[in-house]
């Protein structure tokens, strides 16, 4: 996962091969311009259908820039609870029909 992080792996292509079912994703410092890049690649059609996730240090600017269309199942801040994640990424897994 370093790989994407740091650029070199393509974001897209990783998901497309691994294909997740349930993403993680952080919204970190600066919120703006993360929040930006989350939305660009959330409506990219690897993402469809794929439960989301979103973590961040700092809840209630997020929600702020966020509104009510997080595209995510729920935000999740600081402290990290891994209850509450597992929890939150078991809501986020799409129903198997």
């Amino acid at each position: 996962m370093t790989d994407v992080k740091q650029g070199e792996t393509d974001f897209i292509a990783f998901i497309e091969q691994e294909n997740p079912q349930v993403i993680v994703w952080d919204i970190s410092p600066p919120y703006d311009k993360n929040w930006a890049f989350f939305q660009l690649i959330r409506s990219s059609t690897a993402l469809r259908g794929r439960g989301m996730v979103l973590t961040t240090t700092h809840k209630t600017h997020l929600d702020q820039l966020a509104g009510e269309n997080t595209g995510a199942l729920e935000i999740i801040g600081k402290p990290y609870d891994l209850n509450l994640i597992s929890q939150a990424v078991g809501r986020a897994m799409p129903t198997r029909v």
